[in-house]
């Protein structure tokens, strides 16, 4: 019953999304800032593994630390209705996602890849820059001498990553 579409440039995942908390929450207010407040401490995690594929413990603890800490993104996830907190959410989930094939190569994490960039261009257009980084990490993964590793299976799942990705 209530019109939640914007003017907005960005996509329409932010208001798909603000109509599903209101749907299932019936609250107008705190229904939209509970699922963002979610969604935004789902991301910690979501990064604390990103940085421990690509970096180590290490890093993801001070990864997660520092993003839990910042401000600027205690304030989005707090104030309701921000297309950056699912945004970030399906970014990082999906980059995560791509680093975990320089290992094992899978097409089904590959199809999960593409989606996530597909959801993350319905909240913000620039979620095509990392899916581009995405497809490199699954294409060709650097190896220990720092070369490119391309092999059969890897085009067969970037392959399938770019028609995910581009479902959108």
């Amino acid at each position: 019953p209530y019109n939640i579409i914007g003017t907005q440039v960005w996509g329409d995942g932010n208001y798909i999304l603000a109509a599903l908390a209101i749907a299932l929450g019936g609250d107008l207010f705190y229904s939209v800032r509970v699922l963002y407040a979610l969604i935004g401490a789902a991301t910690i995690p979501v990064l604390f593994f990103l940085a421990r594929e690509v970096r180590g413990h290490e890093a993801a603890v001070w990864a997660g630390v520092l993003f839990a800490l910042n401000p600027y993104r205690l304030a989005n996830s707090l104030e309701g209705a921000s297309a950056e907190v699912p945004f970030m959410f399906f970014v990082f989930l999906g980059l995560w996602l791509a680093a975990r094939q320089r290992g094992r190569v899978s097409s089904a994490d590959a199809l999960l890849t593409g989606l996530c960039f597909t959801v993350a261009t319905s909240f913000r257009f620039e979620a095509g820059f990392w899916a581009v980084v995405s497809g490199l990490l699954i294409l060709a993964p650097l190896g220990p001498d720092f070369r490119p590793r391309l092999e059969r299976r890897r085009v067969t799942s970037a392959v399938v990553f770019c028609l995910a990705a581009a479902s959108y």
